[in-house]
């Protein structure tokens, strides 16, 4: 188990999202994530977007300076495509926590070609900006603060499975995109449980969610955010998927992304007022 220190409270602010709310004066939306998670005077930087155009006007729009440390979910365009306008508009982390599979070629079969779809800069800008990545190979869970920590590589146990239409370049060649650098990450909140943070959850919501309590030995689990990736699910993935979070019991979903508008309609049917889907602009205080 990971040493994960409980808090008193956690805020989020979710800073790019493929809509934006209407009470969200100044700031932009695009296809893509990024959420700001902060205790105290501590914040981190979950993934940045596509272009970093929001990612940056956003935080500009919400007073929000320089975060040091930024993870990444994994190594798809619409998360990790924000860096280079971070670093060109002064704003470079000094740490970024991700998986050596994220600066892989990645691949999506679209009417039967294949379209690239992963980091769309070279990674040695990094380097040139003096931006320590922290990319672990063996796939074991990173501590990012003493309360949050990434999943690392998450177990496939639940009916979930990464979908067939996205590949990955490995030792020279194409082959299917298992996802091993997937994560989500993970706060755990005195007297209530953890609060999952996912990308896409390419590896499945639930998956995610089980993988983080077992790693961390909490079952209680308080609220799940992020992309849940049900966008083209079915009817009966959209109803195991609610009925999986029901019988965890978490209190609060926050559907962003690539969950797609008609799955958290359907989750909202399921699971009532624990429900409350994220955009651009939202703030969510646990």
């Amino acid at each position: 188990m990971v040493d994960l220190r409980a808090i008193d409270g956690l805020e989020i602010t979710i800073l790019c999202d493929n809509t934006v709310s209407p009470a969200a004066r100044g700031m932009l939306g695009e296809h893509g994530f990024s959420a700001l998670i902060r205790h105290g005077s501590e914040a981190v930087l979950f993934d940045t977007g596509q272009t970093g155009v929001p990612l940056v006007n956003n935080m500009k729009a919400l007073k929000i300076g320089r975060v040091e440390d930024v993870v990444l979910s994994h190594g798809h365009y619409d998360h990790s495509g924000g860096l280079p306008k971070m670093i060109e508009s002064g704003c470079a982390p000094s740490r970024i926590f991700t998986h050596g599979d994220a600066f892989l070629p990645r691949f999506k079969k679209v009417r039967g070609n294949l379209i690239r779809i992963g980091m769309p800069f070279d990674p040695k800008i990094l380097d040139a900006a003096g931006v320590s990545v922290s990319a672990s190979a063996s796939g074991s869970p990173q501590q990012v603060k003493e309360w949050l920590i990434t999943t690392g590589e998450i177990k496939r146990e639940s009916f979930e499975r990464p979908e067939t239409e996205f590949f990955i370049g490995r030792d020279g060649g194409i082959e299917k995109d298992t996802f091993r650098d997937d994560m989500g990450i993970v706060a755990a909140l005195e007297g209530k449980g953890l609060v999952v943070v996912t990308g896409c959850a390419h590896s499945g919501v639930i998956n995610t969610v089980s993988h983080a309590r077992e790693i961390t030995g909490i079952e209680e689990v308080f609220a799940v955010v992020g992309g849940f990736h049900l966008n083209d699910a079915g009817l009966e993935k959209l109803e195991m998927t609610a009925a999986a979070l029901r019988e965890i019991g978490v209190k609060k979903v926050v559907p962003c992304h690539c969950t797609g508008f008609a799955a958290a309609c359907h989750m909202r049917g399921r699971l009532g007022d624990a429900v409350d889907p994220g955009c651009t602009g939202k703030r969510i205080s646990l």
